[in-house]
C-alpha cells in the first residue's frame, strides 16, 4: 500500500477539496499523513480539527498540526520548505497532495510553491478549492462513492467554528462532486491538478 502525504495551509483545505478521496484511500489501506501548517488561526480549535480528521479515518499519529501565523506564510517560506523536506525524508511518500498552483490565497500559494520545490521528484497533485481560483483547471480525477462523500460531509460538519463560511454549504460540496463526476462520466469524483508524475 502507498504512503500518501497531504499538506494543508489550514486545517480544512484538503477536507473540503479531497475529503472523499482521503476517505477512499484510507478504506483501501493506504497510509495517509495529514499535515497542517497553520491550525490555530481563523477560530479553529484543536479538538474539532482532530474530531473531523479522525472521522475521515485518519490515525491520530498521522496528523501533524503546526502553528505558522495565518496569512503570513510568505515570511516563513524557507521554514515551511524545510518542514516539507523533513517530512519527505521521514515519511518517504509515494504521492503528495498540496494546494493547487493557481490558488490565489497567499498561504496556499506558499504551500504550493514550496511544496513543488520540496517534492518535485515525487508524484505530486494539487487539490482545488474553486472559490480561491481565477480559473478552474484540472487534469485528473479520483472517482468516489456516496459513502466517501458522506464521510467528507460528516468531517465538514464537525468543524463547528467554520459553519458560517459560504463554501461550507453541503449543497455546494455535493455539487462539486457531481460536476467532477459528470466530467469523467462517473457519478461522483474530486478534481486534481497534475503537478508531477514520477514513473
Amino acid at each position: 500500500m502507498s504512503k500518501i502525504l497531504v499538506l494543508n495551509s489550514h486545517p480544512d483545505d484538503a477536507i473540503l477539496a479531497m475529503g472523499g478521496t482521503i476517505s477512499k484511500f484510507i478504506e483501501q489501506g493506504h497510509e495517509v499523513h495529514y499535515v497542517v501548517f497553520s491550525w490555530a488561526g481563523q477560530s479553529f480549535n484543536k479538538e474539532e480539527i482532530m474530531n473531523s480528521l479522525i472521522s475521515l479515518g485518519l490515525k491520530e499519529s498521522h496528523i501533524k498540526l503546526l502553528n505558522y501565523e495565518v496569512r503570513n506564510f510568505p515570511y516563513f517560506a524557507s521554514a515551511i520548505r524545510q518542514e516539507m523536506i523533513n517530512l519527505r525524508e521521514q515519511i518517504k511518500p509515494d504521492k503528495v497532495f498540496i494546494n493547487s498552483s493557481f490558488d490565489l490565497h497567499q498561504d496556499h500559494e506558499i504551500v504550493s510553491k514550496e511544496g513543488y520545490r520540496a517534492f518535485r521528484e515525487e508524484t505530486l497533485f494539487g487539490y482545488i478549492l474553486p472559490w480561491n481560483v481565477k480559473e478552474l483547471k484540472f487534469q485528473a480525477f479520483e472517482e468516489i462513492e456516496e459513502k466517501h462523500l458522506e464521510s467528507k460531509l460528516k468531517a465538514i460538519k464537525l468543524l463547528n467554528s467554520q459553519q458560517f463560511r459560504f463554501y461550507y454549504g453541503i449543497d455546494k460540496i455535493r455539487a462539486l462532486a457531481i460536476f467532477s463526476g459528470l466530467v469523467r462520466r462517473k457519478k461522483l469524483a474530486e478534481p486534481f491538478e497534475v503537478m508531477n508524475i514520477n514513473l
